[in-house]
Formats: C-alpha cells, sequence, structure tokens
C-alpha cells in the first residue's frame, strides 16, 4: 500500500474537462498511480453576466463530489487544486467557489492565464527537456489558448487568448458544422492572434510542440484518415478542411471530444496560418505535470514563489535591510501568536504570506511616496507573479494596502467571512511590525512578546522603554484606536 503521505496530487478545474492526476513521489522523481477525467464543459455555462448556469454547476458538483472521496486522508500540502479560464471569466461566482470548494474539501487556486502558459511550458519542458532548443508550445483549452516559447527551461514569452475549444464551439458550431461558418472561426482566431504575430514571429523557434485534448485529437484524426505520416503538419490541416467540406463525419472521434473539435480545429488551422507552422509534435505532458513537478518542489523547499518575491524586491528597488528587520519582528509575533490563534493548523502557508507582504510592503513608493500602500496593492494584484494564484495576489495586495493608515471596510469586500478573521490577524502582527521599525533602526527595540487571544493580542513591553521613546508609544495608541473599530482588540501591557 502507498505511504499517502509522499503522494502529491493535483486537479485540475479546466474550462472543458475536469481531471485529477495522483502520484508518489520518490527521490524527487514522480509515478502516476492513478488518474480521472471527466468532461464537465465549465466554459459551456458561463453566462453573459459572467455566471455558471445551474446545470453546469450541477454537473461540476458531482464530479468534484467524486474526487473528493480520491482525496480523502492525503496531506493537505500535497494537493493543488488549479482552475483556469471558465472560473476566470466566471468572476462573479464565488458562491458557486465555495461550494466547489466545500464539496471537494480543498482551496481552488484560480490561476491567471499568464501564470496557467508559465506552467504548461513547465509541463511540457518535462516531456521534452532539450536545454539547448528553442520550443514554441500551444495549448487549446476549453475557454483559453495559450502560446509561449521557451528556451530550455525557461519561457522567454508567454501569451494567453480568450479562444478554445468550448467557447468557439458554442460560437460557431452550436447549429452544426458547415465550411462558411469554420471560415468565420478562423477568421476570428487570426483577430485574436493578430497582436502576437509579430513578436512571436521575430523571437522564432527551432521546434513546435502541442498540448491539450484538442490537439492529440486532431493529431490522432490526421493520422487515421492518412493526411499526415507523424504529428500535424500544415498540409494535412489543409487536407482536412477539404475533406470536411465534403463530409463532416468523423467516425474516428471519442463522444466527449466530438462536441467540441471544431472549435479546436479552427484555432489550431488559424494559429498555423498566423505563425506560419508547417509541423507540431504533441506532448503529453502540460499544466497539470507542470503544477505537480512545482508542488514537488514546494515540499522541497523550492518554492518559485519566493524567488518572485525576491525578483520583485530587486525590480522595485525595495530597501531589503528594512524589510527584513520588519519580517524578523513579523515571524516572532506570529511563531508567539499561532497556538492560540490555530493559525498553523488550518493553513501552513499562512507565515508565508506574512514573511511575502513584510518584505513588500514598501513596494508602492517605487511609485510615489503619497498613499504608497495603495499603489503597492495595485502593483501586487495586476502584476504577473509567477507561483502566485490570483487569490494569493489579492490576500498580498490587501496586506499591504491595509498596512497603513485606516482600516477601510472596502479593502475586504472581495474576502469571504471564513477568509476574514484569519486576514485580520496576519494583518494585525503586519501593523504592529512596521509601526515599531518606523524608525528603520537596528537594535532599536527592546525584547517584546505577545500573547494572542481570540479578539486580538497583547503587546508587552518594558514601561522604561516606552518613557524614553513617546512617539513609538503614541504609534501604538493610535493602533488601538484602529483596532478597536473593527473589533480586534490591541492591548498594551507594561513590564517593569
Amino acid at each position: 500500500m502507498f505511504d499517502k503521505t509522499k503522494l502529491i496530487v493535483v486537479v485540475d478545474l479546466g474550462s472543458n474537462s475536469f481531471h485529477m492526476t495522483v502520484t508518489r513521489s520518490h527521490d524527487g522523481q514522480l509515478t502516476v498511480i492513478d488518474s480521472l477525467k471527466e468532461s464537465v464543459r465549465l466554459a459551456a455555462g458561463v453566462t453573459a453576466e459572467h455566471t455558471l448556469d445551474t446545470v453546469t454547476q450541477k454537473r461540476a458538483l458531482e464530479c468534484l463530489a467524486r474526487f473528493a472521496q480520491r482525496l480523502q486522508n492525503i496531506k493537505h500540502d500535497g494537493i493543488r487544486v488549479v482552475g483556469t479560464n471558465a472560473l476566470r471569466q466566471a468572476h462573479q461566482a464565488e458562491d458557486f467557489v465555495a461550494l466547489a470548494e466545500k464539496t471537494l474539501g480543498h482551496r481552488i487556486d484560480i490561476i491567471s492565464g499568464i501564470e496557467e502558459a508559465r506552467l504548461i511550458y513547465a509541463g511540457v519542458y518535462q516531456d521534452h527537456p532539450l536545454p539547448e532548443r528553442r520550443n514554441l508550445v500551444i495549448d487549446i483549452g476549453g475557454g483559453s489558448t495559450e502560446f509561449i516559447i521557451g528556451e530550455g527551461p525557461t519561457p522567454r514569452t508567454l501569451e494567453s487568448l480568450y479562444m478554445g475549444c468550448v467557447n468557439f464551439t458554442r460560437r460557431f458550431f452550436d447549429a452544426g458544422y458547415s465550411h462558411k461558418r469554420m471560415q468565420q472561426a478562423i477568421t476570428a482566431a487570426r483577430q485574436e492572434l493578430e497582436p502576437i504575430e509579430i513578436s512571436f514571429r521575430a523571437l522564432g523557434w527551432q521546434h513546435v510542440l502541442g498540448s491539450s485534448g484538442s490537439i492529440r485529437s486532431i493529431e490522432d484524426t490526421l493520422l487515421q484518415l492518412k493526411l499526415s505520416e507523424h504529428g500535424i503538419t500544415a498540409s494535412g490541416l489543409k487536407k482536412l478542411h477539404q475533406l470536411l467540406a465534403k463530409d463532416d463525419r468523423l467516425p474516428n472521434l471519442s463522444a466527449d471530444r466530438r462536441p467540441v473539435f471544431f472549435g479546436g480545429l479552427a484555432i489550431l488551422t488559424a494559429a498555423f496560418d498566423a505563425l506560419n507552422i508547417e509541423h507540431m509534435e504533441y506532448s503529453n505532458s502540460a499544466l497539470r505535470e507542470g503544477v505537480l513537478h512545482e508542488l514537488l518542489g514546494r515540499q522541497r523547499q523550492n518554492d518559485v514563489r519566493n524567488t518572485t518575491i525576491q525578483h520583485f524586491v530587486q525590480r522595485y528597488a525595495i530597501d531589503k535591510t528594512h524589510a527584513q528587520r520588519v519580517q524578523k519582528t513579523a515571524r516572532s509575533f506570529y511563531q508567539q501568536a499561532q497556538i492560540n490563534w490555530l493559525l498553523s493548523n488550518d493553513n501552513k502557508e499562512l507565515a508565508d504570506y506574512l514573511d511575502w507582504a513584510a518584505q513588500l510592503h514598501e513596494i508602492g513608493l517605487a511609485v510615489a511616496h503619497s498613499g504608497y500602500h495603495r499603489h503597492g496593492a495595485y502593483l501586487l494584484r495586476h502584476s504577473d507573479m509567477p507561483g502566485f494564484s490570483i487569490r494569493e495576489q489579492k490576500y498580498l495586495a490587501l496586506l499591504v494596502n491595509a498596512h497603513r493608515r485606516k482600516i477601510r471596510a472596502e479593502y475586504f469586500k472581495e474576502i469571504s467571512s471564513v477568509e476574514r478573521p484569519i486576514l485580520l490577524k496576519l494583518l494585525l502582527i503586519l501593523r504592529i511590525s512596521v509601526l515599531l521599525h518606523r524608525n528603520r533602526l537596528d537594535n532599536f527595540l527592546p525584547d517584546l512578546k505577545i500573547s494572542a487571544h481570540l479578539q486580538g493580542i497583547t503587546l508587552s513591553i518594558a514601561e522604561k522603554w516606552l518613557q524614553e521613546h513617546p512617539l513609538t508609544l503614541a504609534d501604538i495608541q493610535e493602533e488601538q484606536k484602529h483596532w478597536s473599530n473593527n473589533g480586534f482588540e490591541l492591548l498594551l501591557k507594561t513590564q517593569l
């Protein structure tokens, strides 16, 4: 029987299908021991109001209930659930996401299109590890298509375009196939590709790889019809369109792929035309494999998010020495508070969020001093941050935005009732840590202790030190007012 502590599981809530891949880790290598797939067609249920229709929600939740059984007893840090384009588009579907998380018993990380592209490339590279070669990778999903040029393991440029096999089928082929509809779909895809054509061609590549079910089914069709000898070719695609113009029946298509085949074919044909592609090979690895290997890296203390934070520190010329002062104090306070607040039992990454926010709390100074906390929040919310989900960027943006001045209710308008108390506790620690280092001096603080209780913390400081530092005392007293207005207590206890 497999040791469940060594299992690493990725659940991919794609716009077309939901996938679960269960692997076993041994000496840094992953072996797939189980996989599940269901065609949910999430993208087909996204309404004009950016919600998910009831039928699609029911289908998705039933699938997740089945997946949940497989996740039982697997360690929390060995599981990652990612949501892609359909959940990005359904940005008013918070209630569904909350239900989905409850059903699955795990947090869902909705990732940006650029992050999806980065992870796809990481997965494809696992299948084709040629460090000296420059690759163009194309992945046609249900709701978006990712284009990446990378050299060896490093992506050079990444793009995510809002066109996928589900939404293009829904848009052009709901009434069935016709040559005219196919030409309209190809033209629409070319319009989406137009902004990236010149830059991609200029960078160039030596090899083209395609991932995802759409590309695999197109390759299978070409090979079965003997329209190509190996992989997908421009001439093979042309012959396929000529054949479809006479007879659109493709008997070899699987039942789950048939409804979205033509949308994917239109997108791939447009990509071949726009980028002058002559030949493409299929890659068995893509998003899930990228997430799996990154999750393994996190377990082995090689978290790409830490690299991203350090890159931001350098890029925005953050005062690293001061940031480390704040980070050290915040981490000390967290360690003293976590037992009473049960923080580490719920999510061991909470300390990381606090560390990252401490390191980046002054990032907005790169824009302007006035209102720099707001500038910093904007940068963190809207930047491409490799390794981070949209939710994690939202956490960091909130902590940085609220680390000074008033704690405004609108900062928490997108935060659920479950998340809000936890983030308030992290914010309380961050704000006190920043406040105590306001003069930016080393060896300034005396020994400090905090004790946490249900609705706040008690900060213990030597009475003599406070008398000698009246500005710091005034800052603490002002901070107490901010927290009393938000239902949390910041108590001050003086010591002899």
